[in-house]
């Protein structure tokens, strides 16, 4: 999922772009493996950038 913005001039997604993301998910996510995922960490950077990281782990059936 993307979507641009920034914290001086935020852009936000509409319920339409939303839930369009919400599909693209769902689809890929039915054609994967099963994963494990927990956000490990979010860092706001100096320019305004807001990142979230995830460790992402593969669950063996």
């Amino acid at each position: 999922m993307f979507h641009a913005s920034h914290h001086l001039t935020p852009v936000k997604a509409t319920n339409t772009e939303f839930e369009a993301e919400v599909v693209v998910v769902n689809d890929v996510a039915q054609s994967l493996c099963p994963l494990q995922i927990v956000l490990d960490r979010v860092i706001l950077t100096s320019t305004g950038v807001l990142l979230g990281c995830w460790q992402v782990h593969t669950i063996s059936l």
